[in-house]
Protein backbone atom coordinates (compact mmCIF):
# COMPACT_ATOMS: atom_id res chain seq x y z
CA UNK A 1 0.00 0.00 0.00
CA UNK A 2 2.88 2.34 0.74
CA UNK A 3 4.32 1.96 -2.78
CA UNK A 4 0.98 3.08 -4.26
CA UNK A 5 1.52 6.54 -2.82
CA UNK A 6 5.18 7.00 -3.78
CA UNK A 7 5.99 9.22 -6.76
CA UNK A 8 7.25 6.34 -8.90
CA UNK A 9 4.93 6.25 -11.91
CA UNK A 10 5.67 3.34 -14.18
CA UNK A 11 7.86 1.66 -11.57
CA UNK A 12 5.34 0.90 -8.84
CA UNK A 13 4.61 -2.66 -9.92
CA UNK A 14 8.31 -3.46 -10.17
CA UNK A 15 8.92 -1.87 -6.78
CA UNK A 16 6.05 -3.83 -5.22
CA UNK A 17 7.37 -7.07 -6.74
CA UNK A 18 10.88 -6.38 -5.46
CA UNK A 19 9.63 -5.58 -1.94
CA UNK A 20 7.33 -8.61 -1.90
CA UNK A 21 10.26 -10.81 -2.92
CA UNK A 22 12.50 -9.21 -0.31
CA UNK A 23 9.94 -9.69 2.47
CA UNK A 24 8.69 -13.07 1.13
CA UNK A 25 5.18 -11.73 0.69
CA UNK A 26 2.64 -12.76 -1.92
CA UNK A 27 3.62 -10.98 -5.13
CA UNK A 28 0.12 -10.76 -6.70
CA UNK A 29 -1.25 -9.30 -3.48
CA UNK A 30 1.56 -6.71 -3.42
CA UNK A 31 0.70 -5.53 -6.94
CA UNK A 32 -2.99 -4.84 -6.32
CA UNK A 33 -2.60 -1.66 -4.22
CA UNK A 34 -0.33 -0.12 -6.85
CA UNK A 35 -3.35 0.00 -9.15
CA UNK A 36 -4.71 2.75 -6.90
CA UNK A 37 -2.61 5.24 -8.84
CA UNK A 38 -3.62 5.11 -12.48
CA UNK A 39 -4.10 7.77 -15.17
CA UNK A 40 -7.40 8.86 -13.61
CA UNK A 41 -6.22 9.06 -9.98
CA UNK A 42 -2.57 10.06 -10.37
CA UNK A 43 -3.08 13.83 -10.20
CA UNK A 44 -5.26 13.93 -7.07
CA UNK A 45 -3.25 11.25 -5.23
CA UNK A 46 0.12 12.86 -5.94
CA UNK A 47 -1.22 16.37 -5.27
CA UNK A 48 -2.45 15.16 -1.88
CA UNK A 49 0.86 13.47 -1.06
CA UNK A 50 2.65 16.66 -2.05
CA UNK A 51 0.28 18.68 0.14
CA UNK A 52 1.05 16.44 3.13
CA UNK A 53 4.79 16.35 2.40
CA UNK A 54 5.00 20.11 1.91
CA UNK A 55 4.37 20.57 5.64
CA UNK A 56 7.69 18.86 6.30
CA UNK A 57 9.58 19.89 3.15
CA UNK A 58 8.48 23.26 1.73
CA UNK A 59 8.30 23.75 -2.01
CA UNK A 60 6.20 25.50 -4.66
CA UNK A 61 2.54 26.30 -4.11
CA UNK A 62 0.27 23.21 -4.03
CA UNK A 63 -1.98 24.57 -6.82
CA UNK A 64 1.00 24.89 -9.18
CA UNK A 65 2.10 21.32 -8.51
CA UNK A 66 -1.47 19.99 -8.81
CA UNK A 67 -1.88 21.70 -12.20
CA UNK A 68 1.36 20.17 -13.52
CA UNK A 69 0.35 16.73 -12.25
CA UNK A 70 -3.11 17.05 -13.83
CA UNK A 71 -1.49 17.88 -17.19
CA UNK A 72 0.83 14.88 -16.89
CA UNK A 73 -2.08 12.57 -16.03
CA UNK A 74 -4.03 13.87 -19.03
CA UNK A 75 -1.15 12.81 -21.29
CA UNK A 76 -1.24 9.30 -19.82
CA UNK A 77 -4.91 8.80 -20.73
CA UNK A 78 -3.93 8.85 -24.41
CA UNK A 79 -2.04 5.56 -23.84
CA UNK A 80 0.70 6.94 -26.05
CA UNK A 81 4.00 5.12 -25.48
CA UNK A 82 5.73 8.47 -25.07
CA UNK A 83 3.28 9.58 -22.36
CA UNK A 84 5.23 7.84 -19.61
CA UNK A 85 8.37 9.69 -20.67
CA UNK A 86 6.42 12.95 -20.71
CA UNK A 87 5.10 12.29 -17.20
CA UNK A 88 8.60 11.56 -15.93
CA UNK A 89 9.73 14.82 -17.56
CA UNK A 90 7.00 16.64 -15.65
CA UNK A 91 8.30 15.19 -12.38
CA UNK A 92 11.85 16.23 -13.24
CA UNK A 93 10.71 19.72 -14.25
CA UNK A 94 8.92 20.20 -10.92
CA UNK A 95 12.26 20.01 -9.17
CA UNK A 96 13.86 18.28 -6.23
CA UNK A 97 11.81 20.14 -3.60
CA UNK A 98 8.56 18.83 -5.06
CA UNK A 99 9.91 15.33 -5.50
CA UNK A 100 11.22 15.15 -1.91
CA UNK A 101 7.95 16.54 -0.52
CA UNK A 102 5.99 13.99 -2.58
CA UNK A 103 8.16 11.15 -1.25
CA UNK A 104 7.72 12.30 2.33
CA UNK A 105 3.98 12.77 1.87
CA UNK A 106 3.70 9.46 0.03
CA UNK A 107 5.43 7.60 2.82
CA UNK A 108 3.24 9.27 5.46
CA UNK A 109 -0.05 8.77 3.58
CA UNK A 110 0.94 5.27 2.46
CA UNK A 111 1.88 4.25 5.99
CA UNK A 112 -1.45 5.47 7.34
CA UNK A 113 -3.32 3.71 4.52
CA UNK A 114 -1.36 0.52 5.18
CA UNK A 115 -2.10 0.70 8.92
CA UNK A 116 -5.81 0.97 8.12
CA UNK A 117 -6.02 -1.61 5.34
CA UNK A 118 -3.72 -4.30 6.76
CA UNK A 119 -6.00 -5.39 9.62
CA UNK A 120 -9.00 -5.35 7.27
CA UNK A 121 -7.18 -7.47 4.68
CA UNK A 122 -5.89 -9.84 7.36
CA UNK A 123 -9.37 -10.34 8.82
CA UNK A 124 -10.80 -10.92 5.34
CA UNK A 125 -8.17 -13.55 4.53
CA UNK A 126 -8.69 -15.29 7.87
CA UNK A 127 -12.46 -15.37 7.33
CA UNK A 128 -12.08 -16.76 3.81
CA UNK A 129 -9.63 -19.41 5.01
CA UNK A 130 -11.97 -20.44 7.85
CA UNK A 131 -14.89 -20.78 5.41
CA UNK A 132 -12.78 -22.84 3.03
CA UNK A 133 -11.65 -25.08 5.88
CA UNK A 134 -15.27 -25.58 7.02
CA UNK A 135 -16.33 -26.53 3.49
CA UNK A 136 -13.49 -29.02 3.21
CA UNK A 137 -14.35 -30.61 6.55
CA UNK A 138 -18.00 -30.77 5.56
CA UNK A 139 -17.12 -32.44 2.24
CA UNK A 140 -14.88 -34.95 3.98
CA UNK A 141 -17.68 -35.74 6.42
CA UNK A 142 -20.10 -36.38 3.55
CA UNK A 143 -17.58 -38.50 1.66
CA UNK A 144 -16.47 -40.55 4.67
Amino acid sequence: MIVAFTPTPGLQILLALALATLFTAKRPVAIVPTLLTNPVTTAPVYAFTYYVGSYLWPGPEVATVARALRDAAAQLTSLDSLALRAQLDVFLALGVDVFVAMWIGGLVVGSIAAAITYPIALRTVETLRARRSKRRKKRRGLEG
